[in-house]
């Protein structure tokens, strides 16, 4: 009962913060009194749990399940990632631009190198994307498809990572908010490197899993050597890689040298294992030097602004639960948080119960492992949500956390009332993620708050008719700016200054992308363009 009244408050107070247009200043007191004391007097009632007991992550609440139902949550979360996969967002951003245009080049000439873009970003995806557009003229599909395959890969791993460290009923609800919630299924829908990075991520938790339960000999051995390349396979996901090795390598060597039997050949392994897998970016940087574009959004790279340093703190921690306001983050919800307000809830539970169970090893380690991956976003100069998107797992699984003692006692009923969780959130979840998509000629303004180009937008739509009327065209598009390509690369199918086609098939029309600035004297030299 008491988690119930606790939970209305927190859903309340939540919604505010997250979709109510009031003042700030109501909005802290909101926090406060809403959800920051509440939480805060839940969280005290410190516990260590009885000796013998197992810890509340091992306990089982669910009935023990057959297969049907984990098949049917791995095919609806696959279901909602495919969804209109080539039509749903409608048009890329600026920065899947430039992946597409890395993979088309590499679709025409192939190379091995590791840095792409200004951002020098890790090289995976766009290889993937390349190999799509080796075989397919579309380029929604090889932009998307790639990220999709990946999001469901991140289905997969997380309930396995999940089944290895916690139980079944556990694993359970961790994957179905997998499936279901805002942020996997956003990051779904991007051709940008960020989204690698959970499906990695999860598989290095699960490998460290097996590694910390094999037993000694040979099995161990194998077990650190495997480790120790899948940990370093993270470089090749997104520049925030190394938080991965920083925290697989810490329980390695707690691992190794924490207890009686010291175990430095392991950890020998392990790190053997690991530099292998970081030497094509070792060499990479050695020889085209690293960390310039890091450098550039760091909050090093100016004058110490203590303000800004706090304001940009408080967005990301702001964005995961309630949002940030609009213009003041890149690649997060139109509206609201990554959760929304009811998981938003159970995460303050989540971490309420956790605090109070801080005692056991694995809380602590989830507790840590938030702080580290909240790091990134700390450090720059604004609020990006790619920066921080290692600690989405732990955010889902405190959500669980959070759920659990809230289930009736009954474990039939129990299973309901996720099924019922699993279905609100799903609906819910995906409607705001296609809001700014629904209207874009009745609504431009909402589809210009997700950072993407109108009017490449509209100009693809008259290409598009073109192309439809009179076959291939000659569109030369070397004008547009640098640090936007997405109408080259969307337009890449039917431009035959780069597919020529069949001999003897001559384009029958041209088109430019130009400033504006050029449109009078074009008119004037072309008067029937």
């Amino acid at each position: 009962l008491r988690f119930g009244l606790l939970l209305i408050l927190l859903l309340l107070s939540n919604s505010v913060l997250s979709y109510a247009a009031v003042p700030p200043a109501v909005k802290f007191w909101v926090f406060l009194l809403g959800v920051l004391l509440p939480v805060y007097g839940l969280a005290a009632e410190r516990t260590g749990g009885r000796k013998g007991k197992a810890p509340f992550y091992r306990v089982e609440f669910l009935p023990d399940l057959p297969g049907w139902p984990w098949g049917l949550l791995l095919a609806a979360g696959f279901l909602l990632r495919f969804w209109r996969i080539t039509r749903l967002f409608a048009w890329p951003m600026g920065d899947e631009g430039l992946s597409g245009d890395a993979a088309l080049a590499l679709s025409r000439h192939w190379n091995w190198d590791f840095f792409y873009s200004v951002g020098q970003a890790p090289p995976l995806l766009d290889w993937v994307c390349g190999l799509f557009f080796k075989f397919s003229r579309d380029p929604f599909l090889n932009l998307w498809v790639p990220s999709a395959l990946f999001s469901c890969a991140t289905l997969v791993l997380g309930l396995i990572a999940a089944r290895r460290y916690f139980s079944k009923s556990l694993a359970f609800l961790v994957t179905g908010l997998l499936a279901f919630s805002y942020w996997p299924l956003y990051l779904g829908r991007f051709c940008l490197q960020a989204v690698l990075v959970p499906s990695v991520e999860l598989l290095s938790l699960w490998m460290l899993g097996r590694f910390l339960e094999a037993t000694e000999g040979p099995r161990k051995v194998r077990a650190a050597w495997a480790l120790g390349i899948v940990t370093g396979l993270n470089v090749f996901t997104f520049t925030t890689w190394p938080l991965m090795v920083v925290l697989v390598g810490m329980a390695v060597y707690l691992h190794s040298f924490g207890g009686r039997r010291k175990e430095s050949g392991i950890f020998f392994r392990f790190s053997a294992g690991l530099f292998l897998a970081l030497i094509p970016f070792l060499v990479a940087a050695f020889r085209q030097g690293y960390g310039q574009h890091i450098r550039d959004v760091a909050v090093w790279s100016r004058p110490l602004d203590a303000a800004n340093l706090l304001q940009v703190a408080g967005g990301y921690l702001a964005v995961l639960g309630w949002g940030v306001a609009p213009g003041q983050g890149f690649y997060v919800p139109a509206r609201g948080g990554f959760l929304n307000p009811l998981l938003t809830s159970f995460f303050f539970l989540g971490l309420a119960r956790a605090w109070r169970h801080a005692s056991l090893p694995r809380v602590q380690w989830v507790l840590f492992a938030g702080f580290l991956f909240l790091v990134p976003g700390f450090l720059s100069l604004n609020v990006e949500g790619f920066r921080v998107v290692q600690i989405l797992p732990l955010l889902l699984l405190l959500s669980a956390w959070g759920l659990e003692p809230l289930l009736p006692a009954s474990r039939k009923a129990a299973v309901l009332v996720v099924a019922g969780l699993f279905l609100l959130t799903a609906v819910f979840d995906f409607a705001r993620m296609a809001q700014p998509y629904r209207n874009i000629a009745g609504n431009p303004g909402l589809f210009l708050s997700t950072g993407k180009t109108l009017s490449r937008y509209r100009a693809y739509q008259v290409l598009k008719d073109l192309k439809t009327q009179g076959g291939p065209g000659w569109i030369l598009s070397e004008w547009d700016l640098p640090a936007d390509h997405t109408l080259a690369v969307m337009t890449s199918g039917f431009n035959a200054t780069l597919d020529p086609g069949p001999a003897g098939g001559s384009p029958r029309w041209l088109a430019v992308m130009a400033d504006a600035h050029y449109r009078p004297f074009l008119q004037k030299r072309f008067p029937h363009a």
